[in-house]
């Protein structure tokens, strides 16, 4: 297994990326469970585009997607009060910059439940990939995997300002794109095959790379 996960992560082509990480979260506490849709064991997602100014304050919280108001409005409350470590604007550093951040309430998805928070596509666990693609392939056979949410979600993040910035040559921004639509099929078997691991871990190189840690 683990041989396996060497192949999918360094067998893919090399680009040459941007290696300006400035964005480093400082302190953020995890969004708390809200209290209610925890009695009930109903587990969630947020997706939630932060806006970072230079001194590494969130001025602004967006949310793009919520499988519940409760759990966007604990997501909201939270993210809003985190703080990233400040940047110098020189060498052509943004004054600020978006990013997008998923949290997942309920770890593990329906079966079996669990109260555990995830926030960050680093963070993601395969057990709440697994299910994605478990529905999708039942509910929706005919449609490509890459269109489950954690791969939307990866998408998403790699449009965002940041991984612009990072990145911001176009094509090699493309090619991303690119391998992540890839390595959709060999991520979905390691998950299959490992469900504690992290997402993240399976994710090419090259978009790693560009991961915002929020742990």
């Amino acid at each position: 297994m683990k041989f396996f996960a060497f192949i999918v992560l360094c067998c893919l082509p090399t680009l040459a990326l941007a290696n300006d990480a400035f964005l480093s979260l400082m302190s953020g506490l995890k969004p708390p469970y809200p209290r209610e849709l925890l009695k009930s064991a109903h587990p969630g997602k947020v997706l939630v585009e932060l806006s970072i100014n230079a001194s590494g304050k969130v001025e602004k919280t967006r949310i793009v997607e919520s499988s519940h108001p409760k759990f966007a409005e604990a997501a909201q409350n939270t993210l809003s009060k985190w703080r990233y470590e400040p940047w110098s604007t020189t060498q052509g550093r943004p004054e600020k910059v978006d990013v997008m951040v998923p949290i997942i309430f309920g770890a593990h998805g329906l079966e079996p439940f669990s109260k555990e928070i995830t926030v960050g596509l680093e963070n993601t666990r395969c057990t709440y990939l697994n299910q994605e693609v478990e529905l999708s392939e039942r509910n929706f056979p005919l449609e490509p995997l890459s269109k489950v949410d954690v791969f939307w979600h990866t998408r998403k993040y790699l449009a965002s300002g940041y991984v612009t910035h990072q990145v911001p040559n176009k094509s090699k921004r493309s090619t991303l794109l690119t391998e992540l639509e890839k390595a959709v099929p060999a991520i979905v078997k390691a998950c299959k095959q490992d469900p504690d691991a992290r997402y993240g871990t399976y994710l090419p190189h090259e978009i790693r790379g560009v991961l915002v840690s929020h742990h």
